[in-house]
């Protein structure tokens, strides 16, 4: 019995369980994180400077690269997820493992958001879901939370008391 042949991600572990996360949400939420892994990757990695430098990274990368065009991947069809993969594909593996973390990062706040709807007995809003990933690509994490955590409020989710406004966005303050 043969071993399924793994994915160039398959190789970085942090990358491939984040991955495996991302591809459990419909397609229009991948593409809403993918476009917040596009802002950081180009911000913290240079992603595309690398992409403009393509003879540099190797006949082998630029060759996926071109394959890529065939589409022939689940996630090509949503331009912003084939933007994300082919980003990830050409960083070295330590921006791998960091982009992995600012997925599963954001795919985190993206399920406190459900989890705060759950219990409010709503349905989630692809807006508010944009708000959030957007959040996270331009601000970062503190923001993001800030930002679930209004939408908790104002979902009833999370009573008003606990959340206090800090400096660098709002905490949940300690249950006493």
């Amino acid at each position: 019995m043969s071993k399924p042949k793994k994915r160039w991600y398959d190789q970085n572990k942090t990358l491939s369980t984040s991955i495996q996360m991302l591809e459990s949400f419909p397609m229009e939420i991948q593409g809403l994180i993918a476009d917040s892994m596009i802002v950081v990757a180009e911000r913290e990695c240079k992603a595309d400077k690398l992409m403009d430098e393509l003879k540099s990274l190797g006949a082998e990368v630029v060759l996926g690269l071109y394959k890529s065009k065939n589409k022939r991947r689940g996630y090509d069809d949503n331009p912003s997820m084939h933007k994300a993969m082919n980003y990830l594909y050409i960083l070295p593996d330590t921006n791998r493992t960091f982009m992995g973390e600012q997925i599963r990062d954001v795919i985190q706040h993206v399920y406190t958001y459900f989890q705060a709807c759950k219990s409010a007995n709503i349905e989630p809003n692809l807006q508010d879901v944009a708000t959030i990933t957007k959040t996270y690509g331009q601000a970062g994490a503190v923001e993001t939370q800030a930002v679930v955590q209004k939408l908790q409020v104002q979902y009833g989710a999370m009573p008003p008391d606990t959340v206090r406004e800090t400096g660098s966005g709002m905490q949940v303050r300690d249950k006493k």
